[in-house]
């Protein structure tokens, strides 16, 4: 079973962004949920891939073929990768996109 867990690594899987920074990233492989949980590294791995809301693999390094979808200026964008060095400032670009979207929400509801 690990080896078969461990193969869902190699697969070409496309990722949606989520608004949760503990869970970023979800997809649906031949009708099964998969969730990326962000861990506390490095006291523990970087990632758990969930499968079903089951914990099935640890792992460090973004797969190669696993495709991070983000929104971006009105369209979709793909980051094919993102290496440990840039996670945190894709983590933070990110919150600040969030910020900007609730003060521009709170300027137009004044409006």
């Amino acid at each position: 079973m690990i080896a078969q867990q461990q193969d869902l690594l190699t697969e070409p899987i496309t990722w949606t962004k989520t608004a949760d920074p503990e869970y970023p990233f979800t997809s649906e492989v031949n009708g099964d949920k998969f969730v990326i949980r962000l861990n506390d590294f490095p006291s523990a791995n970087l990632y758990t891939l969930l499968v079903n809301d089951k914990e099935t693999v640890n792992f460090d390094d973004w797969p190669k073929q696993w495709k991070r979808q983000v929104e971006a200026g009105g369209g979709d964008k793909y980051a094919v990768t993102v290496e440990r060095g840039e996670l945190t400032r894709f983590i933070v670009e990110a919150e600040v996109d969030e910020e900007e979207d609730v003060r521009r929400q709170e300027g137009s509801e004044r409006s």
